[in-house]
């Protein structure tokens, strides 16, 4: 789990309330990862944790509005569905549709990332392949998403 947050916290969040991620991936090194690339940042971090599309739909559209997450992370490659169904689907349902999702991917075809931006993504990133690149892009997602970024209110 993230350190609590300190004096230089985030304007748009309560220092108290964690940082909630939904993460749709199916590979379990990336998912270590980038929990371990959560563990280093300065807010705390609840990631709850999808390996197919499916199941994080699934949770999603049955979540209250209070409990969905901050953010999405999103893997486009999965077993059951791919990230543009996945993506499709958010830009469709009113309840999820203005949840940020990063799509984090190995992919880095322009297809995708024209697909991805079409559609529900807020940014796209191609996964580094160690696990410093990994914490790089956390801090990263952290600085701009929860420091600077104005999240939508989901929590209430």
């Amino acid at each position: 789990m993230g350190r609590p947050a300190t004096g230089s916290q985030s304007p748009h969040r309560p220092a108290d309330e964690p940082v909630q991620v939904v993460l749709i991936e199916d590979d379990p090194d990336d998912v270590r990862r980038i929990r371990a690339g959560f563990a280093e940042m300065e807010f705390e971090y609840v990631i709850e944790v999808y390996t197919t599309g499916n199941e994080a739909l699934d949770a999603l559209l049955k979540a209250r509005p209070q409990t969905l997450p901050d953010f999405i992370l999103l893997d486009l490659s999965l077993p059951d569905m791919n990230g543009d169904d996945i993506l499709e689907t958010i830009a469709t349902e009113s309840k999820l549709r203005h949840l940020p999702v990063i799509v984090l991917t190995n992919s880095d075809e322009t297809a995708d990332i024209e697909r991805s931006y079409a559609t529900a993504a807020n940014a796209y990133v191609t996964k580094p392949s160690d696990a410093d690149g990994f914490t790089s892009i956390i801090n990263a997602i952290e600085r701009f998403w929860i420091k600077q970024a104005q999240l939508p209110p989901t929590h209430g």
